[in-house]
């Protein structure tokens, strides 16, 4: 298995660690102040840690995530200082530092009453985990779990980096676990049955078909049953389910 799963397309990717696309509106629900953070606000000392804590915090309140302050979009931060009546060009999200940074983000977990995701949360989302792979979920749709898991359990999702080394993880140890049972309960004889659903085909062994590259194994054959009418269909599936009653 690989160092880490390819879960999400690139694309997808993009999307989940840049901040939500806001539209007018959005912008000014997102982005409004309540009192006590208004006046907090006004309290910080440079015009740049006073929008970088707004897009902080609006950002948040719709993801449910924080983003890296290279990736604030423009439209938002123009928006912010308009609002907050401060020259848009003395913003400078280089010198938003990161002790500064992620001090916002204690206040704002704080107020939302969000947890920080930790080592601690990691445990917890590496346990939701391993109960969904038990259940054979795809991992693009354990990630989506994942996620909502953590929204109801009101702590900050994390980036993709970390999500997906969780799921690459819990999938490895849930493989091992799987390949021990098999090697601890499974007889010689019935490896030897296994064994023989991973050879090719009869119909593989013919002169004109011996030489394919790609060839169906038993196992792909018995996987399906064909749903036609057909009595040559019907007298197929009676053979297949013969063969898997003999196993």
């Amino acid at each position: 298995m690989a160092t880490h799963l390819k879960i999400l397309s690139q694309y997808d990717i993009k999307s989940f660690e840049c901040p939500p696309e806001f539209n007018g509106d959005e912008r000014k629900r997102f982005f409004y102040l309540s009192k006590w953070a208004n006046d907090l606000v006004k309290s910080f000392r440079t015009p740049t840690n006073k929008v970088g804590f707004v897009l902080q915090f609006g950002y948040f309140k719709a993801a449910n995530k924080f983003f890296s302050a290279t990736k604030f979009q423009r439209r938002d931060a123009e928006f912010v200082a308009t609002r907050l009546n401060v020259s848009f060009a003395t913003i400078d999200f280089k010198k938003y530092i990161r002790t500064t940074f992620e001090r916002h983000q204690g206040i704002i977990l704080k107020a939302l009453g969000f947890q920080k995701f930790d080592e601690q949360s990691k445990k917890l989302i590496m346990e939701e985990a391993l109960s969904l792979s038990s259940n054979q979920i795809k991992p693009h749709l354990m990630f989506i779990s994942l996620v909502d898991f953590l929204r109801e359990k009101r702590i900050e999702i994390p980036s993709y980096y970390k999500l997906s080394e969780v799921i690459t993880d819990t999938l490895k140890k849930s493989e091992k676990k799987l390949l021990a049972s098999v090697e601890k309960y499974t007889t010689p004889e019935e490896k030897n049955l296994l064994d023989e659903l991973l050879k090719p085909d009869e119909e593989y062994l013919t002169e004109d078909k011996r030489d394919l590259k790609i060839k169906r194994y038993k196992l792909m054959l018995l996987k399906k049953s064909n749903q036609s009418t057909k009595p040559s269909r019907i007298k197929e599936n009676i053979t297949d389910l013969e063969c898997l009653k003999t196993l």
